[in-house]
């Protein structure tokens, strides 16, 4: 993360993957969750998911697959989030119900992220 935060415009579009635990939830875009997680390291970041599901709790352990983001001067996400970046996911599993949501078009970068590979975003 620390990386991504130092030049977020060489990052942005680049997907990301990371294991985290839920420590907010808000109402993102179209309704869509929009939560804060604490990373294993300690370091926090927004995820704007691209999918409604019912994984978005307090305390939820997940992983997530999505693209490293930089927000946009209108992103109505930035009431909650001041950072200027967030992970906009389209795979997340839940680590207590091994249950995954996926959004539609993107099974070959989930299957290559289940293969052990974080796929290519832009470069």
């Amino acid at each position: 993360l620390a990386a991504a935060k130092a030049d977020i415009g060489n990052w942005n579009g680049k997907i990301v993957a990371c294991e985290a635990e839920v420590i907010q939830i808000e109402k993102g875009y179209q309704d869509k969750p929009y939560y804060k997680v604490k990373l294993e390291r300690g370091s926090q970041i927004w995820i704007g998911s691209l999918m409604n599901r019912d994984f978005e709790k307090q305390g939820a352990k997940l992983k997530i697959l999505g693209y490293f983001a930089k927000m946009k001067d209108d992103d109505q996400s930035s009431k909650f989030n001041k950072d200027g970046y967030h992970i906009l996911a389209f795979a997340v599993i839940d680590m207590a119900t091994k249950k995954m949501a996926i959004l539609t078009g993107t099974e070959s970068k989930v299957k290559e992220w289940m293969n052990g590979t974080i796929p290519q975003g832009k470069k």
